[in-house]
């Protein structure tokens, strides 16, 4: 049995619940709205950052530690952990496209999605559930892992990881541009994100064997530049055109909010912040993945169906708090019996999850 480790449920069930605010209020805006001049509406802006922590987390619950296995036990472990919850979530989404929303099905999305490549053609992640993009990135990244074990033992293990990450994610962006495609195209296939993966695996080997004050005050500096230069990039950097401007520098805010989290998680390892591991968090955290799949239809429903209809006047933030305030509670609900029946029986006798190892 694998050790439980319940900070980073708590962690992932933050990162979570803030994807949720994010597209509430999202869904009450009119447009994508940049520095509205509005703490509260600026804080709820980067939900992609949220699925950085999750690529993070999930290199990291892998290799911390993680032994090499047949490359078989291990893909066929990994569909088993991902694939039900999101072929039955896939199903509503699309009973839901069709019978709520009376949209027509369309049929090339559904192959896409049934194949998990809606990410590779974007324009076909708003069919059904659009959310389910970063589990289609998330499924490819994981076939280099096997990949990655090898070269963690190799002399220089992570230096050899972070570089043949860097050159495979920057190199397929490279590739993708090359091909007609902008940056602004590529912020739901983000092929960066192969780094971001290997910061985390590099982060939870290394952290299975570091010790010592000098590594430590490495760690804490890493995670004070990565913090201060994030910081500048989203509040400083000029941002005018709203979503294109943000999607075109998530290829460097990305992997500066990746180096911030897998610095933080080889922190806490051993002392967490007592927030991460309080029982509602961890709860969350828990059943994060069915939160991440389900949330979206729900709160679109609700913000079409009640919320915009009996609020029509109010502020985007008062609709989005009213939206959170009845979609929350049916989100968690709905989640929580997905975690029963399409994700803990495939988890065995183990614990819950930093086991979970994704969304």
């Amino acid at each position: 049995m694998r050790a439980y480790f319940p900070h980073l449920d708590g962690l992932r069930g933050l990162a979570a619940l803030y994807v949720v605010l994010h597209h509430a209020f999202l869904l009450c805006a009119q447009t994508f709205p940049i520095r509205a001049k509005n703490n509260l509406t600026d804080s709820l802006l980067y939900g992609h950052l949220a699925v950085d922590v999750f690529i993070v987390l999930s290199g990291f619950c892998l290799a911390l530690p993680e032994k090499a296995r047949p490359a078989r036990e291990f893909y066929l472990k990994r569909a088993k952990r991902i694939l039900p919850a999101y072929f039955a979530v896939l199903v509503a989404s699309v009973a839901h496209t069709l019978f709520w929303n009376g949209g027509p099905l369309d049929l090339r999305a559904l192959v896409l999605h049934g194949l998990l490549l809606q990410d590779v053609f974007p324009e076909t992640i708003v069919a059904f559930n659009q959310p389910l993009w970063s589990v289609a990135v998330e499924w490819k990244i994981y076939f280099l892992f096997p990949v990655l074990l090898w070269l963690l033992d190799k002399p220089r293990a992570t230096a050899l990881v972070l570089v043949a990450t860097t050159v495979i994610g920057y190199g397929l962006t490279r590739a993708l541009m090359l091909s007609g495609k902008s940056l602004a195209e590529l912020e739901h296939t983000c092929p960066w994100y192969v780094l971001l993966f290997g910061m985390g695996v590099c982060a939870g080997w290394l952290t299975s064997r570091w010790d010592g004050e000098n590594k430590r005050l490495m760690v804490v500096v890493l995670a004070l530049l990565s913090g201060v230069f994030l910081v500048g990039l989203l509040f400083i950097f000029p941002m005018e055109h709203a979503e294109a401007d943000l999607a075109r520098a998530f290829p460097i805010i990305d992997p500066v909010m990746g180096a911030l989290t897998a610095a933080c998680l080889a922190l806490w390892h051993h002392k967490p912040p007592k927030l991460l591991t309080l029982r509602p968090v961890v709860f969350c955290g828990t059943i994060a993945y069915s939160v991440y799949l389900i949330h979206f239809p729900v709160l679109e429903m609700l913000a079409k169906k009640v919320v915009k209809p009996l609020l029509p006047a109010a502020s985007q933030e008062l609709q989005a708090l009213a939206l959170v305030g009845l979609g929350l509670p049916l989100v968690l609900g709905a989640a929580w019996v997905s975690w029963r029946l399409l994700e803990r029986p495939f988890l065995g006798k183990r614990q819950p999850s930093s086991v979970s190892e994704t969304i």
